[in-house]
């Protein structure tokens, strides 16, 4: 797999923060843009042609604090993908309504799912919606920037589909 030079992906768990802190932090206090932020890591960019000032990025991260006494948050593991149930076809092309996140557990959706960020579908329709899934969503679209895209619950503030009984 080749990496982009250009990016740098920072996990931030070890040192007891969320990568959501850490880009408020970076900015606030040192005036250092991050591209991506998730529960667990940063995306650091380095621009075509620039020289980065190493040094004062790492000071900057080596001062973000760590919570005195706590444990780092628990590492934002991605979901299992449900079981396929039918085709991405049959799925995407099948009568389809939105139901909330809780009624979602079961179901097979027609349109995909995706955490935001990083964006990536999670779900693909005509896989069964699982209760981890729906958590994962549930955590993501609660933190700062995080939403999840193919889902609206507003009652909640979290993920539903559209989709359809098995």
């Amino acid at each position: 797999m080749n990496a982009d030079p250009l990016r740098v992906p920072i996990d931030t768990r070890s040192g007891g923060i969320s990568g959501h802190e850490a880009r408020l932090r970076l900015m606030d206090d040192h005036h250092i843009m991050v591209e991506v932020a998730t529960d667990s890591a940063i995306v650091a960019v380095v621009g075509t042609g620039a020289e980065p000032d190493t040094h004062r990025f790492l000071r900057a991260l080596h001062a973000l604090p760590a919570p005195l006494g706590e444990q780092a948050p628990a590492s934002l593991r991605l979901p299992a993908p449900g079981p396929v149930a039918l085709t991405t076809r049959k799925a995407f092309l099948a009568p389809s309504r939105s139901i909330p996140a809780h009624e979602a557990i079961g179901q097979v959706p027609a349109d995909t799912l995706a955490a935001y960020p990083p964006g990536i579908p999670n779900v693909l329709p005509g896989e069964v919606i699982t209760a981890e899934l729906v958590d994962f969503f549930h955590r993501t679209a609660a933190v700062p920037n995080g939403h999840a895209r193919g889902a609206a619950d507003p009652g909640r503030n979290g993920p539903a589909h559209s989709g359809h009984n098995r």
